[in-house]
Parts: C-alpha cells; structure tokens; sequence
C-alpha cells in the first residue's frame, strides 16, 4: 500500500487543538513511523488499527516507531480496541514485527511503560526511548542486526 494511503490525516498542530491525528510514515521501510497527536478520534483510532492490519497482510518484517512526543492521551475505547487487535494478531506480530520502538519524552511515563511491558511483553524485541533521535539510532541497530532491507538502501 502506498505511503499515501497510510497517511491517516496530518494537522501540524493538532497537539494543542481539541483533535487530534495518526501519521504513518514508510519512507523509511522496514522502519515505520507512527506519530501520533493530541487525542485522535475513534474513527482516527480504527483507521490506524485497519492500516497496521493491512501492513501485516504484507507479510513484511518490519520495525515500528511510535512516536507519541506530541500525544495527549487516547480513550479508553481506543485503549481497549488496541488491547484486542494486538491479542487478534499476537502471531502475526511475532512473525513480522522485527521490533518496536516507543518514544516518550516524560521519564516517569517512559519508567511506566517500561515496566508494564516488562509484566505484559509485546510480541519481538521493545525499546522505549525519550526522542526521535534515540528511536532512529536504536532503528538503525535493529534493522543491522535483524539483517532488515532498507528500501532505497542507506541509513535512516
């Protein structure tokens, strides 16, 4: 699926408007970014649910890059709909997601979230970051040692 079908929707800025949006970028495959801003939508969260979905059709192994820097928050709808869709796909995950990066700037939800997918482990490798820049460096090693192809070759 092209790049911009994945685009779900982009407001620049969406973190400080009662909205929000997801971005998935692939201009990077096999590293995928998912930016995530403000508060998205249901109808934001089931679209993004679908395209990740769609991705693992793919059968491509890939390392995803969630990215929630400008996020506010999700529902506990959406919460709980991620919950499931990650159970719903738990084999498909394990098989194709190489590894997943969390970024986070706040150190005390970045020990949080450590903690809980220490108790509750994602399927594949996690890492849980503060920037954008430690997401890409970590990427960069993951996609070496998960010996990953690079579309248009090169560093991210």
């Amino acid at each position: 699926m092209p790049y911009e079908e994945l685009m779900l929707t982009l407001q620049p800025d969406s973190w400080s408007a009662p909205g929000g949006s997801i971005v998935i970028d692939e201009r990077h495959s096999p590293v995928i970014w998912i930016r995530f801003f403000g508060v998205p939508s249901p109808t934001d969260f089931e679209a993004y649910l679908g395209a990740l979905s769609r991705r693992l059709d793919r059968e491509v192994r890939s390392v995803t890059v969630l990215d929630l820097t400008h996020s506010t928050g999700t529902s506990m709808d959406s919460t709980r709909a991620q919950a499931r869709w990650i159970a719903d796909n738990r084999a498909r995950l394990q098989r194709y997601g190489a590894a997943t990066i969390f970024v986070f700037p706040s150190p005390g939800f970045r020990f949080a979230l450590a903690a809980l997918l220490a108790i509750s482990p994602l399927p594949g490798i996690f890492r849980v970051v503060g920037t954008a820049d430690e997401a890409t460096s970590v990427a960069n090693e993951l996609v070496s040692t998960q010996r990953l192809a690079l579309h248009g070759g090169g560093e991210l």
